[in-house]
């Protein structure tokens, strides 16, 4: 401790004091501060979904894999030496997640899948981006280059309303001629209800046409994006 000086100021020796109490002062050590930091986490599960959400508001395809924690800020409410009862350190963290218009990813896998298929007799019935996986290549603060690979599904170029339209008035047996006349349809059912009915209503308002996805595997590709 040092006083400034005052001409009004005299110095007395310890030994001139008697009685009274000693005054303890709590100093703030590294030790504390380094303390307080290691009760602070960075990993809060709740963090990266928050960012999810956020993307999918936003209509973008949220891509968990660029999820990241930035470097904190580390503040302390007072410094080492300091006569306080209690520190408080403060971290302050910028998590990034990226995010891309599924649209673009759509273009991607439908340019990769139609070098590989027939397109005069088939189409793609789903690019699986819900199942895509994603590994980071390399980032920057502002974008991110992935490698993604995903299952895309290709089958028969098939028209529902032209089909309904053919199979007017025909029978179960004909519709399943016609339709398995096409390599690439793998099965035909035909339901007729009631039960009296031999053969589809004249009318298309009264036909129902689904077409199932083929359990056949489809050949995996690897395409590269970039996130901006």
């Amino acid at each position: 401790m040092s006083v400034p000086s005052n001409s009004n100021v005299q110095a007395v020796s310890a030994s001139s004091f008697a009685g009274g109490t000693d005054n303890n002062v709590q100093v703030v050590s590294q030790s504390d501060i380094d303390s307080a930091k290691s009760k602070i986490t960075t990993t809060d599960p709740t963090v990266k979904q928050a960012l999810q959400n956020q993307l999918t508001q936003q209509n973008l395809y949220a891509i968990p894999a660029t999820f990241s924690a930035g470097t904190p800020a580390v503040t302390n409410s007072a410094n080492v030496g300091d006569a306080v009862g209690s520190v408080t350190v403060t971290e302050v963290v910028t998590y990034t997640m990226f995010g891309v218009h599924q649209s673009d990813l759509k273009t991607l896998v439908d340019t990769s899948v139609n070098g590989q298929i027939d397109t005069k007799k088939q189409s793609i019935l789903t690019e699986g981006l819900n199942a895509a996986t994603f590994s980071v290549d390399n980032t920057t603060p502002t974008g991110a280059q992935l490698t993604m690979q995903t299952v895309a599904t290709a089958g028969p170029q098939l028209n529902i309303n032209a089909i309904k339209t053919e199979v007017l008035g025909k029978k179960s047996g004909d519709i399943q001629a016609e339709l398995k006349a096409n390599p690439d349809v793998t099965g035909v059912s035909v339901k007729l209800s009631p039960f009296w009915v031999t053969s589809v209503p004249k009318k298309t308002s009264k036909v129902t046409v689904t077409i199932l996805k083929p359990t056949a595997t489809a050949s995996k590709g690897t395409t590269n994006t970039t996130a901006p």
